[in-house]
């Protein structure tokens, strides 16, 4: 069993956390921890499916159709 202590670990943008908790080619979970106020680049994927789930606090996401 994987979980945020035993997972790879890396740091990004403004003092933000991800955990790969599994990473194959068809398949990527990331949980990740966003402190209050910070955002991620603005950005895009081809191929991807994401699906978001907030724990504590608001999310806003912006979509292009």
């Amino acid at each position: 069993m994987i979980d945020k202590q035993t997972a790879p670990h890396y740091n990004w943008g403004d003092a933000c956390d991800g955990w790969h908790l599994a990473q194959t080619h068809s398949l990527s979970v990331i949980e990740e921890r966003m402190p209050p106020g910070k955002s991620e680049a603005r950005h895009s994927h081809r191929t991807a499916t994401q699906f978001f789930f907030v724990l504590r606090g608001s999310l806003s996401i912006e979509v292009k159709e």
